[in-house]
């Protein structure tokens, strides 16, 4: 789909950390693997490189959500965003719990 100058593109990016698992959850979410942050943030980092390398547009919304993004410090949380192309007034937005 080819995206025009008024093209609305978003961007989701799951954390899958968590501090405790709700009973009613059904993502893809681990409350025994902090040690891995690090490396998933890196691997974020790195596709999202890759598919700008490959031409996705400028988001006009970006949304963290999954397990509690707020759990992750904040720098790397804007590491992640640092990675995404946005557009000037983007929505950034961060789910928490």
């Amino acid at each position: 789909m080819p995206f025009g100058s008024d093209a609305r593109f978003g961007v989701y990016v799951h954390i899958p950390f968590c501090a405790s698992r709700c009973d009613y959850c059904d993502f893809a979410t681990w409350t025994d693997r902090d040690h891995l942050i690090d490396s998933y943030v890196a691997a974020c980092v790195t596709d999202l490189d890759r598919r700008r390398a490959a031409g996705i547009p400028a988001a006009t919304s970006v949304f963290f959500g999954g397990g509690t993004p707020s759990l992750i410090a904040a720098d790397q949380l804007a590491r992640i965003l640092d990675a995404i192309p946005r557009v000037a007034d983007a929505e950034v937005t961060v789910e928490c719990h």
